[in-house]
């Protein structure tokens, strides 16, 4: 499989996941503050039918890179871009057929897709909680994990802080990891570098998921993964 990842992640993070598969940097996009301009969860937003949705005037930009992924990726016509909140279009966070993000911001052709919306002040929905699965997550956003918790959802309230981001005071959880494969929840950085990074494992157990560390060092928000299997990119 294909791993799509942020231009700046660590070599010792990639050297982890490419155990898992071909690990491929992402091209920048100028539309977004340079730190995170090349973060998966800002540029795409994984559709529930399989397709991966993209701004196009970023595909445009980049059309030799994504023609390697052959008919995966899906357009939408406008390309997140621009200071909060005009850049989290996509990201908004899917669960059980219920869409989460901020009101008025959120992708049209995402909306689309879910059968209920339920708005959120924290325009960064997705890079704000770390899905474990579809019934456990991960949050320092006390008005996100109520959201969560009223639909069903096993929901574990962290500290906020305590992953880098540079260029901000601190990262976000869900962006300083992701489901790599069946199971298995991995970290950029050491997870127990976090206060509550014990009980995060713990929680994460609990759910029968393995909370694995991809390298050493304190985490560090890159906006996630994207993860394509072949039968997507063919």
């Amino acid at each position: 499989m294909k791993i799509l990842v942020d231009a700046r992640m660590s070599d010792d993070v990639r050297a982890s996941l490419s155990n898992y598969g071909e690990v491929v940097s992402l091209p920048k996009w100028k539309g977004l503050p340079e730190p995170v301009s090349s973060h998966p969860d800002m540029l795409f937003y994984p559709l529930p039918d399989g397709k991966v949705l993209v701004g196009r005037d970023y595909y445009n930009e980049n059309c030799e890179f994504f023609s390697r992924f052959g008919d995966v990726f899906t357009l939408d016509e406008k390309t997140p871009s621009g200071e909060y909140p005009f850049d989290v279009r996509f990201d908004c966070l899917g669960v059980n057929g219920v869409l989460y993000g901020k009101g008025g911001f959120v992708s049209e052709t995402i909306m689309k897709c879910y059968s209920s919306f339920l708005p959120v002040n924290q325009g960064y929905t997705r890079c704000s909680v770390a899905m474990l699965g579809n019934s456990c997550a991960v949050t320092a956003d006390k008005g996100i994990a109520a959201a969560l918790k009223n639909n069903g959802i096993d929901v574990l309230l962290i500290r906020p802080g305590h992953i880098e981001l540079n260029g901000y005071g601190f990262g976000f959880i869900g962006g300083a990891g992701a489901l790599i494969s069946d199971g298995v929840y991995g970290f950029f950085g050491d997870l127990y570098t976090h206060p509550d990074g014990k009980a995060i494992a713990e929680f994460a157990d609990r759910h029968k998921i393995k909370a694995v560390s991809l390298s050493g060092g304190p985490l560090s928000d890159n906006g996630g993964l994207l993860i394509l299997r072949e039968a997507q990119s063919r």
